[in-house]
Formats: C-alpha cells, structure tokens, sequence
C-alpha cells in the first residue's frame, strides 16, 4: 500500500496503518540497537537468534491478523 492510498483511506484506518508501521519500524530499531556481535555474526537476546532472524519473526508477527499490535 503506498502513502497515497493511505492518504484516500478513513482517517482512522490511515493513523491505524501509520501506527502500525510506526510499531514495526520501533521493532527493528530496538532489536538492532541491542544486537551484539559473536564471530562477525550479530545476535539479538541471551538466545541464538541471529538478527536476521529476529527481523523475519517481527515480520510474521506483524503481518499475522492475530498477532495484537498496542493500538
């Protein structure tokens, strides 16, 4: 969905999506930032998820219907 789309959209379902994207991006940030590096690999957590996967986990819970975002 572009910025245009959004822009024809019920003001409430645009500051949902904005919201959303908003939430997700945080997501990413927070995980970089806290991120530590282990042979030239970087990790996220005290477990053994690489960043790389951090970032599709965020990406399958955002986009799972179930999944319940803060708005």
């Amino acid at each position: 969905m572009t910025m245009d789309m959004v822009d024809e959209l019920d003001p409430t379902v645009a500051e949902k999506l904005a919201y959303a994207a908003g939430y997700k991006q945080g997501l990413f940030d927070g995980v970089r930032r806290f991120a530590w590096w282990k042979n030239g690999t970087q990790y996220v957590g005290t477990g053994g998820n690489t960043l790389s996967e951090a970032y599709i986990t965020i990406n399958r819970e955002c986009e799972d219907p179930n999944y319940k975002q803060p708005y």
